[in-house]
């Protein structure tokens, strides 16, 4: 093998590491960018509920559990599907409009 030959094999096998980096790069990012959209839905369902619960009248403090918002039967099973991976123990504080959600 002339040393051109390999030369051109060394500079291809590099090309294609770049690449394979870049596009390993690129996935993870939009993965870590749809996870946070996620997220972020969440948390705007979660505020927009207990604004109905402030509303009805049966949300009496201005700090709610996600375990307290489905006991009085505000999340349904899709959204409890959604919160699978998070803590009862997640909280909303309405004044605030803060979304504390922990896993």
């Amino acid at each position: 093998m002339t040393r051109e030959k390999r030369n051109k094999i060394v500079f291809l096998i590099a090309i294609f590491g770049i690449i394979l980096i870049l596009i390993t790069a690129v996935s993870v990012k939009i993965e870590k960018q749809s996870e946070e959209k996620t997220v972020m839905e969440l948390k705007s369902t979660l505020l927009s509920i207990t604004k109905t619960c402030v509303k009805d009248n049966k949300c009496m403090n201005d700090t709610v559990t996600v375990e307290e918002l489905n006991s009085l039967g505000y999340i349904n099973t899709n959204l409890k599907e959604k919160l699978k991976n998070y803590s009862e123990k997640s909280y909303i504080i309405y004044s605030i409009k803060e979304v504390y959600l922990k896993r």
